[in-house]
């Protein structure tokens, strides 16, 4: 099912720009009409549009009128638009899970059908007025068809985090020096409970590994710079958050489980840098899924 409503009650008292309120609410009478007279509906769809640009429901049944046509780049288009619009519209969120899982990128369609069933069963006033619920099975059950495939991820042991960030250098009066690597960066993948801050349990063994590579003496004057950015497809204000506490989160793992100083961890948020970063202290991104750990600074011989 690609429109998460067929028929949609028409939301009473949508807060519509300035000056536009008697044409959106003529678009609001001609969206119900649609939905009356399915056989032209992309039709007035658009025409509602040329009245109230802005009309979420008209720009979520263009949108899957787009899936069903496989046009999933026009259909992410809409479902874009309407988030930026209203963040909490729930039935964007599951079409945009749809949309990712028929380009096969299943841990994106994990965050976005996690994300619809949270606004449903928080009960957001669009998903109650819609009656959304009815629909939480489904997603549930699609939710899991994508978790059952998405790949495990190969662990990066310790030794090889210290061999990627670290370069032996030539001996001096025969004494061997170890410098830090050109690239100075190494991405490690941490998993989360889908549209949590939660770690899945398998994240731990991972994040030991890191723990151990920077308690060993080639990196133990070492610092770890955990950047969240949203790329192309984490543009979304509920996805740039949350990728930001899951950075956090591993930060606050790193010091009360780990008992790593605190002092050797830094969380930046989206797209920032630090002011002055030479070209050897890189920006490192953070996918939603995915942390990566950069040596920033480099104080042994």
């Amino acid at each position: 099912m690609k429109k998460i409503v067929p028929v949609f009650v028409i939301l009473l008292g949508w807060a519509y720009p300035a000056g536009a309120v008697d044409s959106c609410n003529q678009a609001d009478t001609l969206f119900k009409r649609s939905q009356q007279h399915p056989q032209d509906e992309e039709k007035q769809l658009l025409k509602i549009l040329t009245l109230c640009p802005n009309h979420v429901r008209a720009l979520n049944n263009l949108a899957g009128l787009a899936e069903q046509r496989g046009a999933m780049q026009e259909a992410e288009d809409y479902y874009r638009k309407i988030m930026q619009i209203e963040p909490t519209f729930a039935p964007a969120h599951a079409g945009m899970g749809d949309v990712s899982t028929a380009r096969k990128d299943y841990r994106m369609a994990a965050d976005y059908y996690a994300a619809f069933l949270e606004m449903v069963d928080s009960q957001t006033q669009a998903a109650s007025e819609d009656n959304l619920a009815q629909y939480r099975p489904m997603y549930q059950a699609k939710l899991e068809a994508v978790q059952n495939k998405i790949n495990p991820d190969t662990l990066v042991s310790a030794q090889d985090i210290i061999k990627s960030l670290t370069v032996a250098t030539k001996k001096t009066r025969g004494i061997q020096n170890i410098a830090p690597a050109k690239s100075q960066s190494l991405d490690i993948t941490i998993r989360f409970l889908p549209g949590s801050d939660e770690l899945e349990q398998r994240s731990f063994t991972q994040l030991q590994q890191v723990v151990t590579a920077f308690e060993a003496p080639r990196l133990a004057l070492a610092h770890i710079r955990i950047v969240s950015h949203a790329d192309r497809e984490k543009t979304v204000d509920y996805i740039r958050n949350l990728s930001l506490r899951r950075a956090k989160k591993v930060q606050q793992i790193f010091v009360q489980q780990f008992h790593l100083a605190e002092d050797r961890i830094d969380v930046e948020g989206e797209g920032t840098s630090r002011p002055g970063k030479s070209q050897d202290t890189p920006d490192i991104r953070i996918t939603q899924d995915d942390l990566a750990f950069v040596n920033i600074k480099w104080t042994g011989n």
